[in-house]
């Protein structure tokens, strides 16, 4: 979902552009309009049962099974490059095997590079270990911030640690239309703790008593939706809408887009609202701060400070030139940074 699954349709429509014909293993959910541009393409594609509610010790013994069909299809198919489009040096650790073999390995990294608690000695030996034998192949990441997690966290050289930001793959959705007299604040993501909703709800409720035109949204699924829902239910200009497939219609009555991520490491919601000339108002933890210029191109916050927060969603509520100059200059720096020809030039190096 989220990122993942927006760099994954990226990098197949970059094969696809590219004239690769890569064969494609999934070890994740699929939706059938995925697997018809597949289809559409002629890309060879297996699909293998996973299950992402097991135990760590369960989930080893899967991926001890996926990488050996991985090193069958390298032998049988003459593979000489593997890529994983979602990886994780804890979760994914028996893949590092493949450090052995004489072929290219790009692992690509979108969450947090995280140590682990337990087994601390035999983690420095894989460290130790995955260090020697890197080589020239390389971790792909979707931020500084996550680059320095990995060279920490994961022993890594920061040689053959790459940045590779996301880009938005959204169509352009237009000029911001209102609702009304309604002025919307647009937040996308999983309902989930390290989002922020807590703080998201109170920071709604302290803009809603002095301006009461303000709507907040929050469109996307997860494990605490439904206590959210029930939590706001008397809240008139707060609504959490679940899941939407069609976001660019959200996108086009943004006023505003709202993300206190407590961490992030990049956040492809904001590029998407970026892309769309949208002012972004983001929490200063991760990679947001890489995205967002405070007080240019939008405002980098404190999440410990609520004052502050409602502050810089006043600031651009009530002055409609400095939001449409901080939106212009959104727009300026994803060209610059974030656009799909800065992406796959960087792509194409890198591999």
């Amino acid at each position: 979902m989220g990122g993942t699954r927006t760099f994954y349709n990226n990098f197949v429509e970059y094969c696809i552009e590219e004239g690769y014909k890569p064969y494609i293993l999934f070890v994740a959910n699929v939706s059938p309009e995925q697997l018809k541009i597949l289809e559409k393409n002629n890309f060879s594609y297996t699909i293998l049962n996973s299950d992402s509610n097991i135990s760590i010790f369960n989930r080893y013994y899967q991926n001890i099974f996926i990488l050996f069909f991985v090193i069958k299809s390298i032998f049988k198919k003459k593979i000489n490059k593997v890529i994983f489009t979602q990886w994780d040096l804890i979760s994914d650790l028996p893949s590092i095997l493949l450090l052995f073999f004489r072929i290219k390995v790009r692992f690509f990294v979108h969450s947090d590079a995280t140590k682990t608690n337990r087994f601390k000695k035999l983690f420095q030996l894989v460290k130790y270990f995955i260090a020697k034998m890197i080589k020239d192949n390389l971790i792909i990441t979707v931020s500084n911030y996550n680059k320095k997690l990995i060279v920490e966290n994961w022993a890594i050289n920061k040689k053959n640690v790459k940045v590779l930001y996301n880009f938005s793959s959204m169509p352009l959705v237009g000029k911001t239309t209102t609702r009304g007299n309604e002025k919307v604040i647009l937040t996308l993501g999983h309902v989930r703790e390290y989002k922020n909703p807590d703080l998201w709800v109170k920071v709604a409720r302290e803009v809603n008593k002095y301006k009461k035109n303000i709507k907040f949204l929050w469109a996307g699924d997860g494990e605490l939706l439904n206590y959210y829902i029930l939590e706001t239910k008397n809240d008139s200009n707060i609504e959490f809408i679940g899941f939407k497939e069609n976001v660019a219609d959200l996108y086009k009555i943004a006023y505003l887009y709202l993300q206190l991520s407590k961490r992030e490491t990049h956040g492809i919601s904001v590029l998407d609202a970026m892309k769309n000339s949208i002012p972004c108002i983001v929490s200063n933890k991760g990679g947001l701060p890489e995205s967002v210029r405070d007080n240019y191109s939008g405002f980098v916050v404190d999440i410990d400070n609520v004052e502050q927060i409602c502050t810089s969603i006043f600031e651009l509520i009530n002055n409609n030139e400095k939001r449409d100059y901080m939106g212009r200059k959104a727009y300026e720096i994803y060209a610059e940074k974030f656009s799909k020809q800065v992406w796959y030039k960087k792509l194409k190096d890198f591999m």
